[in-house]
This record gives C-alpha cells, structure tokens and sequence, in this order.
C-alpha cells in the first residue's frame, strides 16, 4: 500500500491514449487505474480484494473485475509492486507451444510452427533482420499470425513493404489450416459467444479468429488453473496471470517448474514448459505512509468487510446448496426428503436430513449448513409429488425410476460374431432351454418376456414360476438379470407378505423385478391371490418406518423359483402364469465325476459371462432387438408339460367327471335333466374315485362354479342342463377325432 500511496502521489503512470492494448481498459491512463486499485485496498486483513471472472460466454480468459489487479497492470508497475513478495511463472512461449503441442497430439504436421514453438527467440530475430526492425515488433508480427491474422496489416502499420518473408508465409498458411480445424471442430464456441454478443463479429474471418483466439486461451486458462490447484496453494496467495501466475514467495521451491511441467504432460498429454520470470523492468517508486481519513477508512474498509463476508457466505452457500442438491431434494406433499446415490432412492425424514449434516458449517458464523438449506431456503430444489415413471414424468414429480444399469456402461464394445458357437447370446439362450426343459416354445415365450422386460417397462407382464432341484441354474438367470437392470431394481424375498404388500416394503419403491425366491407350495399358494392382483394392479402403496405411507405407479415384474414339486394350482385358461418344471441336467446330485467336469465346465463359461459387462451389455442389445413385444404381457402364455400335468392333478372330480363325459356325446347339443346328469357323475365316481362321496345338491352347485363355457341351464321342470359339445371340445382342448362314442351301444342305453 506505500507503494501504491507513494505512485499516486508522485503522480506517476503512463496514458493509455492510442495504446492498442489498453483499449479495453475504462481508464484515462494509469494513475486513474491505480488510485481504483487503492480502493481495494483492506485496512484489516492488509491485502487488496480483487476478483477474477470469465466473460458471459464461458471462453478465454479470466479478467478481473474494472482490470483491477496486479496481473493487468503496465508491466514496469506490476513489477515494482511484486518483486518484494512474489515469484512470477510463466509457460514458455506459451500459444506456439499449446497450439504445436496440440498439433502433434493430433497427428497434424505443421514444421513452421513446430520450429517457431522450439525456437521463438532465433525466430523472432531472423524476422526482426529481415524487416530490419525491433524484436518486440517481430513478436508481434508472429502473434498476430498465430490467431488467423496476415503479414499484409503488419507491413502497413510499421511501413516496411509488402515483400512477405517466405517463413512467415510458411506459417501463415500452417496457422490458416489450423484455424480452419478449430473453427469447424469447435461450433460451440461461436453459438455461447453470439448467443451473448449478437454482434461479436460481423463477418466469418472475424469469427474464425475470435474463435482461435478463445480456443487458444482457454486452453492456456485450463493449464494454468490445473497446475495452480496441483501446488495446493491458498487461492488468496495466488495472482493468475494470463499465461502463468504469480505466488507468495513463502510458497516457492526451486523444483516447482519441474514440477508442473511432469503435471501438464500427466493432465493434458502436452509438452509444456514452465519457468520463473524475472521482475527485471520494475520501476522505482517512493513508499508513503498515508493517515489522512483513516478513521474513515477504516470504518469503511469493515463494512466492505462485513458486506464480503455475507456476499461470500451467499455464495459458499449457494455453491454447498447446489453440490447437496445433485443428490437430495425435498417432496413436498410427503415432508419428506429424497437421497438419490447411484441408481438407490432413499427417503428420509428432516431429523434424519439434519442430524446427517449438522456437522458442515456455513462459512465462519458456526450454523450448521443444513439448517439454512432445510429452513431458510427459497430456491430448495423441491417436487410436489413422488412417482415412478418409466418414459415421461410429469415437472412436478420426483421419479423414482432410474435407468438400467447395463445402460450406463460408457465402455460398450458389439462383437464381431454375436452369434458364433461360443458367443454370449447362444450361451444364454441355451441356458433358457435348460431351464426351460428343452421345451422350444416355452424357451422362446421366456426369452421374449425378458425381452418385454426390458423394452417396455411400463408395461405388465405374466410371471414365470421355475420348479427344479437345486443347482439347476434358477438363480443365475437372477444373477444375470441383476447386472442387467441393476441391484436395487432387483428385489428378491422369501416373505412377500411383509416385504412386497406388508408394512415393510419400502424396498418396492425402487424395485421392477420382484423374485419370490425358493418358496414352498404352500407359500405360493398363501401369496398367489395378492400376487395375480399386484400383476395386474396399476398402484402399489409403500410403506416406509416412520414416514407416510404413499402410491406409487406400480410396473413391478415378478418371478418365483422354488425346489418344491408339490402340487400348485393352475387352470387351463391361466394368462397370468407360466410354471415351469426345469431340467436337472445341471444339478449335481447324483452325477458321475464325468457329468459333474462338463457342468462345472459349463458354469465356469457362465461365470465369465456373467463377470463381463461387454458380454451382459451384448445380451441386453439382442434381447432390445427382439420384435413385436409390444402389448406381450397381455398374451396367454404357453402351457407347459409339467402345468398341464398339475392341471390333472389338481381338477376336481365332477370336471374330471364331465371332461370323460364330453368325449362320448356324439349331437352338436345335449340337454339331460338334472337328476339323470348326476346319477351319470355318481356312477363315473363311484368307479374312479373310491372314498369320495357327493349329493345331489353338491353336485350342481360344484357343476355351476366350474363356470365352464358351453352349458346352460334350462327353466324346465326337470331343471335340465344343455351341453353345446363342440364349445366343451374347444374348452378341454380336444379334437373331434377324440370322440369315444360307439352307435350300437348308445342304442342299447337308449
């Protein structure tokens, strides 16, 4: 500050009329630019409080705010007022180098600027003898060149000619083609600066150069703030310059040049010197030690103090604010709030919010961070609602569905040969046929119901039941699928009553395919009602311990594997399940020590399988091609051997009655008084089924609940039953060819 105080004074400074350079500047000259500079100056800390942006359009270069700094100061200036206290870095003939740097990187040859890069100085001087002028006006010939401009301005200005030196010409034309490579590669550099200044350039020459300019500077700003954050240094003891910066000289080790140069090679793959500039142009300048107002002063210097202190408590909480926010926000309806990590949705109560962050304060003052945010905080990322939305949410949702997580795979790489002998969809698709019990359209139905699961997730679907020994492989296609969809989308239970519809079954917010795993037959029998409703129900209420329950979109897929053989109920008209009998041949119970090599053979091909995320990626895409899934879920699925096995296991014995009894009815329609249709049934059970009794009144009413299409009861006195046979054929899945009925001896019964 006596420095400062002792320039102003003096009167010192240059005028900054007709310097090209200064142009920019809203000063007079330099005294003007000074005496500002001195109000920057704290009276408490002792330092000058200065800051540095980047233009509206994001490109090029911090400046600092009104050019209020050391880095912008008329260089004899800023080097008095440094040398004392700083060391000064500087990237070494730094926009040759980058852009020469980056040529290479890219394979794209330019010599002339290759030599330029290696050798500015003996560069500078061949151009200065061949114009026969300074070296300073050399540089700035060369300078011009590198960002889109021409030797002809140049010739005019300092009124040397129009004779182009062959190397400039030379690398005129390079610095042309590299222009044009950056102009065309870089679009979004002139859409944010038009975007913001409408009218930057007036024409396509004007904006190939501004944009090499701002491609070139901001490449320079990226190194120079990586390696300024690579020192670790107090950002309050740093000044950025605009090709290096400056630091307290307590900060300074002789190895530092070193040091960055190892990191922008590391970082950026570019060969970039770096060294120490010498403050060899300082200018003398008497100290003062002002005291005039200092009461004045001071009282002003704490209320800019107590103002920065706030402003800057402004933005360290904005910016705390929007890095807690990539992560939670509030719902508002439910008094809740969200925690969003990976592809998991947790929610959590505001105890649970503050007592989770109460301990990050906000700037100096000692309040807890999270207090503000929860409390005080107008612009609280919020949503009014919560649901799970597949394809399109509404604004005012929070959607709990994320994307699958072999999706996010960023490293995808298709084979050459998806469907060579060894590949990963044959793999898999064999694996289906295994499980599936070699039965071909069943294998096929499974295949397209993953592929339905995967393609259209807002659409409900049947459920697989998967009966084997253990080992038969259920639980790897649950294995596979998991890494297809994700962990949290993948919720497997062995108690659905408590953890799918009971009170505990908060984990059903995230999840899409539920497994009912490894129940018994009893467990599926319990769970079956409440199941084939949540098939088909578009709503599902979660509740969560401690917090409001809520409804959520309901597009849940479910899948039950179990070891149990026992007897589970189907119905020949089912189109909500599809229960398959697995083939052992994977199970190693009982196997020969030949058996058990070529199953471990195969798990171990599985396994690798299942380990790569190109191989499962692979997978996904074949069963993404798979056509005509649309509306799949609402199909009948196929009846499996062992489903139509347990059909007959499990019917009763008056439809077991009347499906023997079809078969030998010969006229399109039979009608048969009610008494005599159940001494019929009484006879065919007391022959089949011994043990088992029936009434009269039993029967018809275990008749009429069968609700099978096809009869109708008459209104006679004889409340007969007419059979239409061909609807009863289609009903049992008979062929006319089936009929039992012998001409001679229905006249005999006659």
């Amino acid at each position: 500050m006596e420095l400062v105080e002792g320039f102003i004074q003096d009167d010192m400074g240059i005028s900054y009329e007709g310097v090209d350079r200064y142009n920019a500047v809203p000063y007079d000259n330099e005294a003007q630019q000074i005496m500002k500079y001195k109000t920057k100056y704290n009276k408490i800390t002792r330092t000058f409080h200065v800051t540095h942006r980047l233009p509206a359009h994001k490109w090029g270069r911090t400046t600092p705010t009104n050019h209020l700094s050391l880095s912008v100061q008329h260089r004899p200036t800023r080097h008095a007022f440094s040398e004392a206290n700083y060391i000064d870095f500087d990237m070494v003939n730094c926009h040759p180098s980058i852009i020469s740097a980056i040529c290479v990187s890219h394979g794209v040859c330019k010599p002339m600027l290759a030599h330029y890069a290696a050798h500015p100085k003996a560069v500078r001087q061949q151009v200065a003898e061949f114009y026969n002028t300074s070296v300073g006006n050399a540089k700035s010939l060369l300078l011009r060149i590198l960002f889109g401009g021409k030797a002809a301005g140049w010739l005019k200005e300092f009124n040397l000619g129009d004779e182009v030196m062959p190397d400039v010409l030379t690398l005129t034309n390079e610095m042309l083609d590299i222009s044009e490579l950056v102009y065309t590669n870089n679009p979004i550099i002139k859409r944010d600066v038009l975007k913001h200044c409408p009218n930057k350039w007036k024409t396509e020459a004007e904006a190939k150069r501004g944009v090499m300019a701002l491609w070139s500077q901001d490449i320079e700003r990226q190194i120079m703030e990586y390696c300024v954050q690579s020192l670790d240094v107090p950002i309050r003891d740093v000044v950025p310059c605009q090709d290096g910066f400056m630091i307290l000289k307590k900060h300074f080790s002789p190895d530092i040049c070193d040091l960055l140069n190892k990191r922008v090679i590391q970082r950026f793959g570019l060969d970039i010197s770096w060294a120490v500039k010498p403050f060899d142009e300082a200018i003398s300048i008497r100290r003062v030690k002002a005291k005039a107002q200092l009461k004045e002063e001071l009282a002003e210097a704490k209320a800019v103090i107590r103002r920065e202190r706030e402003a800057d408590t402004a933005e360290k909480f904005k910016a705390l604010a929007e890095e807690h926010e990539r992560q939670h926000c509030l719902i508002i309806d439910l008094g809740v709030y969200i925690r969003h990590s990976g592809n998991v949705n947790t929610i959590i109560s505001p105890s649970q919010m503050n007592n989770a962050f109460m301990h990050i304060p906000l700037q100096d003052s000692g309040k807890p961070f999270i207090t503000h945010w929860m409390t005080n905080n107008a612009n609280i990322r919020a949503y009014t609602h919560i649901g799970v939305f597949p394809r399109v949410c509404p604004p005012d949702t929070y959607n709990l569905w994320t994307p699958f997580d072999i999706c996010l795979y960023p490293d995808y790489i298709p084979p050459d040969c998806p469907l060579c002998e060894t590949s990963a969809v044959l793999v898999f698709v064999k694996h289906i046929e295994i499980l599936c019990n070699h039965e071909v359209e069943v294998a096929k139905y499974i295949i397209q119901w993953i592929g339905h699961l995967v393609q259209y997730p807002d659409q409900k679907s049947t459920m697989p039941t998967f009966i084997s020994d253990e080992g038969a492989g259920k639980g790897t296609l649950i294995e596979l699928l998991r890494i297809v969809l994700g962990n949290s989308k993948v919720f497997e239970t062995t108690n659905p009553s408590r953890d799918v519809w009971g009170s505990f079954n908060s984990p059903m917010k995230d999840a899409y395919l539920v497994c009912l795993n490894e129940l018994s037959a009893q467990d599926l029998k319990n769970s079956m009602g409440q199941v084939k409703s949540l098939i088909t129900d578009p709503k599902l209420t979660i509740n969560t311990k401690g917090l409001t329950q809520f409804e959520i979109n309901s597009y849940h897929k479910f899948i039950a594997a179990t070891n149990s053989h026992e007897s589970i109920k189907t119905s020949a008209g089912d189109r909500r399940n599809i229960i398959i009998s697995c083939s052992n041949e994977l199970c190693k119970a009982g196997k020969s020590d030949a058996e058990l090599s070529a199953i471990n053979e195969y798990f171990d091909v599985l396994r690798d399988i299942i380990n790569s995320k190109n191989d499962v990626r692979t997978i996904y895409e074949y069963l993404m091609e798979i056509p005509d899934l649309d509306g799949f879920g609402t199909q009948k699925p196929p009846q499996t051997s062992f489903q139509i096995e347990q059909r007959e296991l499990t019917v009763s014995p008056v439809e077991a009655w009347l499906k023997e009894w079809v078969l030998y009815q010969q006229a399109p329609v039979v009608t048969i008084p009610s008494s005599a249709l159940f001494k019929e049934c009484k006879k065919w059970i007391d022959n089949n089924m011994a043990g088992y009794s029936i009434t009269s009144l039993q029967f018809g009413v275990r008749l009429s609940r069968l609700n099978i299409p096809g009869i109708t009861s008459m209104r006679d006195k004889f409340k007969s039953k007419e059979f239409d046979i061909a609807v009863l054929f289609k009903h049992f899945g008979f062929e006319p060819s089936e009929v039992k009925y012998d001409s001679e001896e229905a006249e005999e019964e006659v």
